[in-house]
């Protein structure tokens, strides 16, 4: 099993800001995977932004050819939906469309709610997103969560 910790945040450095996404990958014993993080000019509405952090991530562990995964978001609104037969026509309702068919297709991958508390690692990747490429991924721990990850390890 692989818990994956997903969050979305905003930087205004960068004249219009940013929107960024990140995405922390650990197997059963809490030890790092991997990590991903993204960024697009401007700013989204936050629940489009976690939404599409979810996304991301599953996209990541598609990839990456993982089986049993626990995605942890800190947004209850974006869960809850995802849990529900939320419809509708905004943006938010159209990604959360295509993560149901994402986790329709692989049935074991799984959304859960978790407090921001527990959601610190996704937060301090999503933050820092915007110092890296468009779309980075990282095989070695990003030193931005190192100290997160050591303290969640002791």
């Amino acid at each position: 099993m692989v818990k994956c910790n997903v969050g979305a945040g905003f930087n205004t450095t960068r004249g219009r800001g940013t929107t960024n996404r990140g995405w922390c990958m650990r197997d059963y014993t809490r030890s790092f995977m991997f990590a991903g993080a993204i960024w697009d000019f401007g700013h989204y509405p936050i629940l489009e932004a976690e939404a599409l952090a979810l996304k991301e991530a599953i996209h990541s562990a598609i990839e990456m050819q993982l089986e049993n995964v626990i995605f942890e978001s800190d947004s209850q609104r974006t869960v809850h939906a995802i849990h529900t037969n939320h419809n509708g026509f905004s943006e938010f309702n159209f990604i959360i469309s295509f993560i149901h068919s994402l986790l329709h297709n692989f049935p074991n991958f799984e959304v859960k709610f978790v407090k921001r508390q527990a959601n610190a690692v996704a937060h301090f990747i999503a933050k820092a997103a915007d110092s890296w490429s468009r779309r980075s991924l990282f095989h070695m721990i990003p030193l931005c969560i190192e100290h997160l990850l050591l303290n969640d390890m002791s």
